[in-house]
């Protein structure tokens, strides 16, 4: 990994202008029960994994933020960790741009997910998340899968030319 962030004391960790580029893995990796919060931060190119990771029960604030060419996600965000997204890109990444799993939460504002190799967003069970005035669109294949029992609100949003689908929804 780049760079390992580890908030298991429930620690807030403050990064600006930090730019991870070309680790093997995950350019940011980060676990623990406390904050982090990026401002204006930079993963380009993980070699095999995903700009940001995020997982356990970690909040994330990401602004103005850029996450993009990385072998798998944009950012990942799994068990329970949740990430508060505003004016950021997600971009050119070979799978999803944002990846959620296993009851991850996200508020996402203003920010773009265009042109990743799989869908702009992958939203798997159990996730809970608002989007407001972003755009998705140019994905290689959807702009949003939504699976099931995916709780999602989207308020302003443009969602434009996604390969497939704009917006997969499973019931």
């Amino acid at each position: 990994n780049g760079m390992l962030v580890d908030t298991d004391d429930g620690e807030d960790v403050k990064l600006k202008d930090v730019h991870v580029l070309k680790s093997m893995f995950n350019n940011f990796h980060v676990r623990g029960a406390g904050s982090v919060s990026f401002v204006s931060c930079t993963a380009k190119g993980s070699v095999h994994g995903r700009g940001f990771d995020a997982g356990g029960s970690v909040t994330i604030s990401a602004d103005s933020c850029t996450s993009s060419g990385n072998r798998r996600h944009g950012f990942g965000v799994t068990d329970s960790a949740s990430v508060t997204m505003k004016k950021s890109l997600l971009s050119g990444n070979m799978q999803t741009g944002l990846g959620l799993w296993k009851n991850a939460t996200a508020e996402v504002t203003r920010s773009r997910i265009c042109d990743n190799g799989i869908e702009g967003l992958y939203a798997a069970s159990d996730y809970a998340g608002t989007f407001e005035n972003c755009r998705i669109e140019n994905n290689k294949r959807n702009g949003a899968n939504l699976q099931e029992r995916t709780n999602i609100i989207m308020n302003g949003c443009d969602i434009t030319g996604n390969a497939n689908s704009g917006l997969l929804a499973y019931g």
